[in-house]
């Protein structure tokens, strides 16, 4: 049996016990005050399979992370495709070609305001079309559209219906940018989570769970710019 170490052990006066797998794979554990060490091993024991699947999927996603750099050589995200940076002396846009995306020649420290501007001038260009043409197809009127620069939130929707999209949407893949702007329709419809919003959003894309999840794993791309 693999043996789980306990990274951090937080007794309060609570009734139940938290397991958390932080975004550096540490094991933080939160039990009652008085509950013996010995529950303790045994509820971890039980759960092991659960632990050592979580610290996986951190490790995985904290490696996914490290791998964007904004260095040349370095991995970079653009509607859910993955290059790899590369400079050149003789452009002054950056472009695609062969899972590589070309920019103009600049010192390191300048590449993530290059990279920056790049993405909130496409996402200004893409992410209001789409929602204008998803709006329209499905017959929900909204009254605007903001692009904003969010960092906690990919979408949002106003008591007045205008939806906002964080720039940073655009590193997402074309499917999860969809569900993201599919929610926030139906947000026009319902204004909460309930089971009729959820019904709503599983009408029109039935396999919207993948993209919800695709979008949870890669949620770091909302902290890769400042």
């Amino acid at each position: 049996m693999h043996k789980i170490a306990i990274d951090q052990l937080i007794r309060s006066k609570r009734k139940t016990i938290s397991l958390t797998i932080t975004k550096d794979a540490e094991l933080v554990v939160r039990v009652p005050l008085r509950m013996p060490l010995k529950d303790i091993n045994r509820i971890i024991e039980e759960k092991t399979d659960w632990i050592i699947s979580k610290r996986e999927q951190v490790l995985k996603r904290k490696r996914e992370f490290d791998a964007l750099k904004f260095i040349e050589g370095g991995k970079f995200f653009f509607q859910g495709k993955t290059y790899t940076l590369v400079p050149k002396n003789e452009i002054s846009q950056i472009y695609f070609s062969n899972e590589k995306l070309y920019y103009p020649s600049c010192h390191d420290e300048k590449l993530p305001d290059i990279l920056k501007k790049w993405c909130k001038a496409e996402a200004k260009k893409i992410l209001p079309e789409r929602l204008k043409q998803l709006s329209q197809m499905l017959n929900i009127p909204i009254t605007g559209c903001s692009i904003t620069s969010a960092r906690t939130r990919w979408g949002s929707c106003s008591a007045k219906n205008r939806i906002s999209l964080t720039w940073r949407l655009i590193m997402a893949n074309p499917d999860a940018i969809d569900y993201v702007i599919i929610h926030e329709l139906c947000h026009v419809i319902h204004k909460n989570h309930s089971k009729e919003f959820w019904k709503k959003v599983k009408q029109i894309m039935p396999n919207y769970l993948i993209h919800k999840k695709w979008l949870k794993d890669h949620g770091y791309i909302l902290d890769l710019f400042e």
